[in-house]
C-alpha cells in the first residue's frame, strides 16, 4: 500500500504555521468569476492561490466586459484588480494573518480531468497541480 497523495492537505508555512487549504480555497470560489482555486506555500512565506475563471460569469463582469476570452481577461490589469480588491474584502478579511492570501495568479483555463489534475470525483491532485504551474508558483515568490 503506498499513499501518493490527500493523505494531508496540510498546508506547513515556514514560520511552522500549519494552514487548512480546503477553508481558503472555499472563500476564494464564493468571487464571483472564480470556478476553482488552488492555495500553495508549503514552506514558503505566505500563502499564495492559482485561481481559474469561470467561463459562464467572468466575461459578464464589468471588469471583463472588453475581452473576449478567458485568457485575455486573466491577463488584464482591470481583472487583476478587480481579484485583488473581492480577496482582500471577502477572503482575507476572514482569514488570521498568516492565513491570508498575498498574491494570485489567474489562469484562463479550468484544471480538467483530462490533463491529470483532477481525479473522477472532481477532488484537485495538488502535486500534479503545483508541478505543471511551477513557473507561475515561482513568480509569485521571487525572494525563494
Amino acid at each position: 500500500l503506498r499513499i501518493t497523495d490527500r493523505k494531508k492537505d496540510i498546508i506547513v508555512t515556514a514560520g511552522g504555521k500549519n494552514v487548512a487549504p480546503q477553508n481558503i480555497e472555499k472563500l476564494i470560489r464564493s468571487i464571483d468569476g472564480v470556478s476553482q482555486a488552488v492555495v500553495v506555500g508549503d514552506r514558503r512565506k505566505y500563502l499564495s492561490a492559482l485561481i481559474t475563471l469561470c467561463p459562464d460569469k467572468a466575461p459578464h463582469l464589468p471588469a471583463a466586459k472588453s475581452h473576449t476570452s478567458l485568457e485575455e481577461t486573466a491577463a488584464s490589469k482591470a481583472f487583476h484588480n478587480y481579484m485583488s480588491a473581492e480577496i482582500d474584502a471577502r477572503v482575507n478579511g476572514e482569514l488570521a494573518r498568516y492565513e491570508q492570501i498575498k498574491t494570485f495568479r489567474l489562469i484562463g483555463a479550468d484544471f480538467s480531468q483530462e490533463n491529470g489534475e483532477l481525479t473522477p470525483t472532481q477532488k484537485l491532485k495538488r502535486n500534479v497541480i503545483v508541478k505543471r504551474h511551477a513557473s507561475l508558483i515561482d513568480e509569485m515568490y521571487p525572494d525563494a
